[in-house]
């Protein structure tokens, strides 16, 4: 990978890190049985579909869904769900 890459892709990775911080200072810490995130994640899913088929098809009615911003979001839940498990693995808090 070119510096250039490299450095778009640490940003994009920063990004997705300021959305995990988002949405703990949103909802607090949240620890959650495995169907509980999947519930939580394909709804981040969802809304990334329709932002997705919004950007396609021009639908200018919804500005408000962007689908970065809901990509983002999708990875900041998994990230999420990781953190817990890896947590639980290590017997505590992983922070």
């Amino acid at each position: 990978m070119t510096p250039a890459g490299e450095t778009a892709r640490l940003e994009r990775a920063s990004a997705i890190l300021d959305e995990r911080d988002r949405q703990d200072e949103k909802w607090g810490p949240r620890d959650h049985q495995l169907p509980v995130w999947v519930t939580i994640l394909m709804e981040e899913v969802g809304e990334l579909a329709a932002a997705v088929l919004c950007h396609r098809f021009g639908n200018d009615d919804h500005p408000e869904l962007d689908w970065r911003k809901e990509a983002m979001q999708v990875a900041a839940v998994a990230l999420s769900m990781c953190e817990q498990t890896a947590a639980e693995a290590a017997g505590g808090d992983d922070e």
